[in-house]
């Protein structure tokens, strides 16, 4: 049996032992001598760390990480500390990622992106879209949250990539038509139509991943002949070629021929004609004259024959 008056009790409270904070009542011989020591902060490799905020020996606070203790008395030693996890900031952006780090458990952090479009340079951007996050506390406002830290918490800014797009297209006999311009577009977003110049065509299924693009438009050049009721080219006339539910407008030549028009395929399309063209009109007019001239003619040779038979009666 261990005399009593040869021991003292070494009590130790969170003392950090292989990642683990033990508490422990350890006899110990008077006069012995015992070094304790700790490490200030402990990174537990999951988000979680703890740092040394400072040491209680019977009561007294100490800013210290190593302690030697002789055996004279019993000490009661408290290990106090801050407990920290540690935040993930993902942002494609590049705004806010310093904001990644360790906090101290119960911290309160706002977050605010000052630039909800974010311009990467190369016709792309960047268009904020939310934020997601593991946290079991937080609030939203538009573009802020307010995040309470009592674990490891990831936040990861929701951005959606836009892409300034520009067509080149081309006919399914693969002439080059023109470029268009559509603007910011959706990364992923999906065309099946295009306008020129205000004339809607169908494409080839194209997805929007870069800003510039090549199409095939299912539309071929034609031109087309325009005559009138009497089958006469109209030259010099606009007239209006119906494919399907469009309508393309046109100036013919002197030929009464339409310039190179783009037309869609698999479609059926209608010139509408005025009913009479210039040289139908043209050739009326001389008709006309024609004819007035002639009975013009035929009434003064009437009139001079009846005045001739008049003076030959008296």
């Amino acid at each position: 049996m261990v005399n009593a008056n040869y021991i003292f009790f070494l009590t130790l409270n969170n003392y950090l032992v292989n990642g683990t904070l033990m508490n422990v009542n350890i006899p110990l011989p008077v006069g012995s001598r015992v070094f304790l020591t700790v490490n200030r902060e402990f990174d537990f490799g999951n988000g979680t760390m703890i740092r040394l905020i400072h040491v209680m020996l019977n009561g007294k606070s100490m800013n210290v990480t190593s302690i030697m203790l002789t055996m004279n008395d019993s000490y009661v030693v408290n290990y106090v500390w801050a407990r920290y996890y540690h935040l993930w900031v993902v942002d494609e952006s590049n705004q806010l990622v310093n904001m990644s780090g360790w906090y101290l458990d119960g911290s309160i952090i706002n977050i605010t992106v000052s630039r909800a479009i974010a311009y990467l340079g190369n016709n792309t951007r960047l268009v904020f879209n939310g934020f997601m996050t593991n946290a079991t506390h937080y609030l939203t406002s538009g573009n802020s949250i307010i995040l309470l830290i009592s674990s490891p918490t990831i936040l990861i800014l929701d951005w959606i990539k836009e892409y300034n797009v520009s067509l080149i297209l081309y006919t399914i006999n693969g002439t080059q038509i023109t470029r268009e311009y559509l603007g910011w577009l959706l990364k992923g977003y999906e065309i099946t139509n295009i306008t020129i110049n205000g004339i809607n065509y169908k494409i080839k299924t194209l997805i929007i991943t870069k800003p510039s693009l090549t199409a095939t438009v299912y539309a071929e050049y034609r031109r087309f002949i325009v005559r009138d009721i009497f089958g006469i080219p109209e030259p010099f006339t606009t007239v209006e070629i119906r494919c399907g539910v469009q309508v393309i407008s046109a100036t013919t030549n002197a030929l009464g021929l339409t310039p190179n028009i783009l037309t869609p395929i698999n479609t059926t399309c209608i010139v509408v004609p005025r009913l009479l063209g210039y040289y139908s009109i043209m050739i009326i007019a001389i008709i006309i004259v024609l004819i007035t001239v002639t009975l013009l003619i035929l009434d003064r040779g009437i009139r001079n024959k009846v005045g001739f038979n008049d003076s030959t009666e008296r």
